[in-house]
């Protein structure tokens, strides 16, 4: 039986760069290895994105896809400067509420859109 990471929740739009184009996405959780994600169709698995919020950007190799949620591990380990970067831009979500004082507006997204 493979042992799971823990995850610390998150809800948070952040941008990908896939293809040449900048997409939304939303962030679901946070491990030491990855990231849940949904908002994308017609990935593959082994494909790399570049994800980017506030700033930082860093390369995730794709994992696994579900429809529109899909899985990634960071291309560069968990303590690579950028990473922590994007990480610390997220909020956390502890029974639905924010923990930190991060924004969607200090994320640079709109609501609704």
């Amino acid at each position: 039986m493979r042992l799971r990471k823990p995850r610390r929740r998150v809800r948070a739009s952040v941008g990908v760069l896939r293809n040449g184009k900048r997409q939304t996405v939303y962030v679901e959780n946070v491990s030491e290895g990855g990231l849940r994600l949904q908002g994308l169709a017609g990935l593959q698995v082994g494909e790399v994105i570049r994800l980017h919020a506030r700033g930082a950007v860093f390369e995730a190799e794709i994992r696994w896809v579900d429809g529109q949620s899909f899985g990634v591990r960071y291309r560069d380990g968990y303590n690579s400067g950028e990473l922590q970067r994007f990480l610390s831009a997220l909020p956390q979500l502890t029974s639905g509420r924010m923990k930190a004082r991060t924004t969607f507006r200090e994320l640079g997204v709109t609501r609704g859109g």
